[in-house]
């Protein structure tokens, strides 16, 4: 916090996003006060309007339902569809993730792409679209976890953020 001639108070807080959120509040009314917090806000609006027009593309934060638009999410499915598909005995291999997750953000753009070379059918699901359910039912601890399935149950799996050779020996494993 920060007092200004005329008793003019500027706090500050910086939140989870990196932004700073400035709160003005005058002591008491005087001319001085009223100008020092006119000429403060005016800087802060311009501020604001330049970082919007001159915000290029790839600054901007992708939203949960942005990420479906990009093709890496083709094979979403939902926890209903990957219990038909172990009802019926089907062989498979499912993506767990989420899109908050940092490590997930890495591993996605490596998995996805290495599993379309390699001809895996790699399912995807977003645990942040099912509370506990997705977690629990499939023992996910952490994301991402890639678990592969045969006669309806659970093969082989491989969790976390690792090398891009040992993704890629896994799925090689799971094609013998």
């Amino acid at each position: 916090m920060r007092c200004l001639n005329g008793g003019l108070l500027v706090n500050y807080h910086y939140t989870r996003f990196g932004e700073v959120l400035l709160f003005l509040s005058l002591k008491p009314l005087d001319t001085q006060g009223l100008r020092i917090m006119k000429f403060i806000l005016i800087v802060i609006v311009c501020a604001f309007v330049l970082i919007i027009v001159f915000q290029k593309p790839s600054q901007q934060i992708e939203s949960a339902t942005e990420h479906k638009t990009n093709n890496l999410y083709k094979n979403e499915i939902s926890l209903k569809k990957l219990q038909t598909y172990l009802k019926n005995q089907e062989e498979l291999t499912v993506y767990f993730y989420q899109t908050s997750c940092s490590h997930c953000k890495k591993v996605t753009p490596i998995v996805i792409p290495m599993a379309q070379k390699l001809k895996i059918d790699l399912k995807l699901i977003n645990l942040e679209n099912y509370s506990e359910t997705g977690w629990d039912e499939f023992n996910i601890d952490a994301t991402p976890t890639i678990v592969h399935f045969k006669n309806g149950r659970e093969d082989k799996r491989i969790v976390g953020e690792l090398t891009e050779k040992a993704y890629e020996l896994w799925f090689k494993s799971i094609k013998e």
